[in-house]
C-alpha cells in the first residue's frame, strides 16, 4: 500500500512561495533581456537551492520553486542562445 498524504502548508503559503521564487524570476528575466540584448551584453544570474533537488517534506512549495526556478533557468539559457 502506498502512503498519500496532501503536501503540508497553507496554499497561500504556497502560492507566496511560488509567486517569489519562481514567478518573480520569470517576470524580472522577461523584463530585462530586451534591454540586454539590445546593448549586446548582459548576465543573467539567477539563485536557486539545493532543496530543488534534495526537498524536505516539510518545504514543499519551497521545494517545487526552487526545482522550477532550476529548470527556468536551464530552459531560458537555451533559448538565448538558440536565438
Amino acid at each position: 500500500m502506498i502512503n498519500v498524504s496532501a503536501p503540508p502548508g497553507d496554499p497561500d503559503e504556497w502560492e507566496q512561495n511560488i509567486q517569489i521564487n519562481l514567478t518573480g524570476p520569470m517576470r524580472l528575466t522577461r523584463r530585462l533581456t530586451p534591454a540586454m540584448a539590445e546593448k549586446g551584453e548582459g548576465y543573467h544570474i539567477n539563485i536557486s537551492s539545493s532543496a530543488g533537488k534534495h526537498p524536505s517534506p516539510k518545504q514543499c512549495a519551497y521545494s517545487a520553486a526552487k526545482w522550477g526556478m532550476t529548470g527556468f533557468a536551464l530552459s531560458s539559457a537555451k533559448v538565448r542562445s538558440e536565438s
